[in-house]
């Protein structure tokens, strides 16, 4: 935690700032989606406020049964929002959508551990002295 890049305010204003395009257009052409818009950006904000509290203490804690609660978590929201933004039926479709969203986010941790470990090996393998200077630089 201690080496997380602090965002500053203007950086987040500028994020903000990129939605005011977007929203000019749909003004300009009368699409009447200005309300909408202004909602999702409030409830965007609202989420990932509370999101980021909350992994400050999941990180804070180091608990792996914490850690699978909220990866399990996450996976079943996302099903209960897929099924409900497509509009099928819930007995029907929870099941296979969990299962897949399941899958893939079992693919998304190997791919990363495995792109983690090859990072450290290659790290491992570029240093050639006690002094850590990698052999490549030194060429």
């Amino acid at each position: 935690m201690d080496n997380a890049v602090p965002i500053p305010l203007w950086a987040m204003l500028l994020c903000y700032a990129l939605l005011l395009l977007p929203a000019a257009i749909a003004w300009y052409f009368r699409i009447p989606i200005l309300r909408r818009l202004g909602v999702a950006v409030l409830r965007m904000t609202v989420q990932l406020s509370l999101v980021g509290l909350a992994l400050v203490y999941l990180f804070r804690w180091e608990n792996w049964w914490l850690n699978l609660a909220w990866v399990v978590g996450m996976i079943v929201f996302a099903t209960f929002s897929a099924i409900n933004n497509s509009e099928l039926d819930y007995r029907r479709f929870f099941l296979p959508v969990l299962g897949r969203l399941a899958c893939l986010a079992c693919l998304f941790c190997s791919f990363s551990t495995g792109c983690s470990l090859i990072s450290t090996m290659y790290l491992a393998r570029s240093t050639s002295s006690s002094s850590g200077v990698c052999c490549w630089a030194t060429r």
